[in-house]
């Protein structure tokens, strides 16, 4: 458990003393395929980790359809600022596949960062620096075209983790803001072109190097990196 939430983006930074602490008020949890994790409006009475699986991240649209905002991979932190704003969480979460959660009890955390001001401080950076990783993620989301779109989300997702089943391609449409007609073509022109094949009814990537060809120099949006 420790070394999870060390490699977390929350608390990356943290020492050994306090990631030991930590696990003191960390709860390991098992979710089963569609199972909802949290729910927007939801208080948030724990900072979320992803040990293991894959979630996904939506919110309502204005006319009641489900927006998908982000696939979470492991190990991962979800939803970090609620630390500092306290604020019922701003989007649902969802597996997608079986996963395991960790559950930092919040009430706890703050109490501790109060009692340890370095830690609280490292926290702060590390928010900081993922909420301006994901201010820079939209605009340059922003100036790609739809294939662009495809091609970095599918980086993301299935090239270091062959093994792993990825989101749904409607899912996938969903997130990448076109329709499914339009992702379904532009898979397969990727496989056309020998860059991605089928396996299991998974997308396997074969050439990684083909899909980095339609994207700008900028790195992978979809990454938190």
């Amino acid at each position: 458990m420790i070394d999870i939430l060390g490699s977390s983006d929350v608390f990356r930074q943290c020492s050994a003393r306090d990631l030991k602490r930590i696990s003191l008020f960390t709860e390991d949890l098992s979710f089963a395929n569609k199972q909802v994790i949290f729910r927007r409006g939801d208080p948030c009475s724990f900072l979320y980790v992803l040990a293991d699986g894959l979630l996904k991240l939506t919110s309502s649209t204005g006319d009641g359809s489900e927006a998908v905002l982000e696939f979470v991979n492991p190990p991962a932190s979800i939803c970090e600022q609620t630390v500092f704003t306290q604020r019922p969480f701003p989007f649902s979460a969802k597996a997608l596949q079986p996963s395991r959660v960790l559950a930092v009890n919040m009430r706890s955390l703050l109490e501790l960062m109060h009692t340890r001001p370095p830690l609280a401080w490292k926290i702060a950076a590390t928010v900081s620096a993922k909420v301006e990783s994901l201010t820079e993620r939209l605009l340059c989301f922003a100036s790609l075209n739809a294939e662009q779109r495809a091609a970095s989300l599918l980086l993301e997702q299935f090239a270091d983790r062959p093994s792993r089943r990825g989101p749904k391609q409607t899912d996938m449409a969903n997130m990448l803001a076109i329709s499914p007609e339009t992702l379904c073509r532009l898979l397969a022109k990727f496989r056309r072109s020998g860059w991605i094949a089928n396996s299991d009814g998974q997308v396997v990537i074969v050439d990684r190097n083909g899909l980095h060809s339609v994207l700008p120099e900028s790195p992978n949006v979809f990454s938190h990196e």
